[in-house]
């Protein structure tokens, strides 16, 4: 029992500095969420952010309700409202996708979140997949994990930590945070729930070498054709967070409106029936041998800005066979590091698929 009134239950997941478990209030039987921070000095640092801006941030929509807090035996803990399922946990481990109008409500709360956030004087710095829930109804967004949470002109360090893939480039570089550098992990975040993946997915952890590689990949992304075929909103949105000056207050009501839909609930289905229309994301993000891949690769007739047709294949691993087959121009790009084909042998292949 937590505060005498929260009951915990079983595992949901945990991360590097802390384990989530579902808890009971016993006085509504409400189904809340229980997290537990580690026993070790850095978790307990990430404690005291996420709660220090818990509290400060309570009512801004999209931001968790504070239910209960303190410390026992097993560490730190503090307990929310359950804000539903994590779009990484639906759109890529359950291979489920959402409707593009769905995507434009998601970017428009989330701007709007951000907004409450800044004003209050503090910046998440830790927005990716995994941190954004859908309601069980489809009506809310909730960001959640504020561990890395920072007020805004706190000088004070924790290191090279996050998602590299999602973290702003002046972070990578070591400047001094601003409230741009949430907008950009937001439009990178976004990128990727649209696409499958992000063309520097390979590049892991925040030693030099990935950062270099991760940031050069960022340059040629921001010249390549790929761009182009990202949702304009996206494309806007993430043109004004690397442009805009650090110290310039975003325009949040417009950013948000280039997202505006009219769809009141987002919903998830099951990716191959879903009938007419766009949904995202285009493609699965690379996970495992026995999974689609698609990872976003830039060439340099890509990068090229006169040349608007983008050439791609996708690899599809089937019964220990590879098989190279198009895929369309709105489809993710991937490596050509594959098999290569005769002509002659791709007929032939083509012959058996059709027999």
């Amino acid at each position: 029992m937590l505060g005498q009134r929260y009951r915990v239950g079983t595992y949901l997941g945990c991360g590097g500095f802390c384990s989530a478990y579902w808890a009971e209030d016993i006085t509504s039987g409400t189904k809340v969420v229980a997290k537990f921070f580690f026993t070790h000095e850095s978790a307990h640092t990430l404690y005291e952010n996420e709660l220090r801006t818990l509290q400060g941030c309570q009512g801004v929509p999209g931001v968790p309700l504070l239910l209960d807090y303190g410390c026992i035996s097993q560490g730190d803990y503090i307990v929310t409202n359950y804000g539903g399922m994590d779009l990484m946990q639906a759109l890529f481990h359950r291979n489920l996708v959402i409707e593009a109008e769905g995507l434009k409500v998601i970017a428009e709360k989330l701007i709007l979140t951000l907004e409450g956030l800044h004003d209050r004087g503090f910046l998440h710095l830790d927005i990716k997949p995994d941190n954004i829930l859908i309601s069980d109804s489809g009506a809310e967004v909730m960001l959640i994990d504020y561990g890395f949470a920072k007020r805004l002109g706190d000088k004070s360090d924790l290191g090279l930590r996050g998602n590299v893939l999602f973290c702003s480039s002046s972070f990578l570089r070591g400047h001094a945070p601003s409230r741009w550098r949430d907008l950009e992990s937001l439009a990178y975040t976004l990128v990727m729930l649209e696409k499958g993946s992000l063309p520097w997915t390979k590049c892991k952890g925040f030693d030099l070498a990935n950062i270099e590689s991760c940031l050069s990949r960022r340059e040629q992304f921001l010249e390549s054709n790929f761009l182009a075929t990202v949702s304009v909103a996206s494309q806007r949105l993430m043109q004004k967070s690397l442009t805009s000056p650090s110290y310039e207050i975003p325009n949040y009501s417009k950013l948000a409106s280039s997202f505006f839909s009219t769809l009141a609930e987002i919903q998830f289905r099951p990716r191959g029936q879903c009938g007419k229309g766009k949904f995202y994301p285009l493609t699965m993000m690379m996970r495992g041998k026995s999974e689609r891949r698609a990872v976003p690769a830039l060439s340099a007739e890509e990068t090229h800005p006169t040349n608007r047709k983008l050439h791609c294949q996708t690899r599809i691993r089937r019964k220990g066979s590879i098989t190279c087959t198009d895929i369309s121009e709105l489809s993710t790009p991937v490596g050509l590091n594959g098999p290569k084909l005769t002509l002659a042998v791709r007929s032939k292949i083509h012959a058996l698929k059709t027999f």
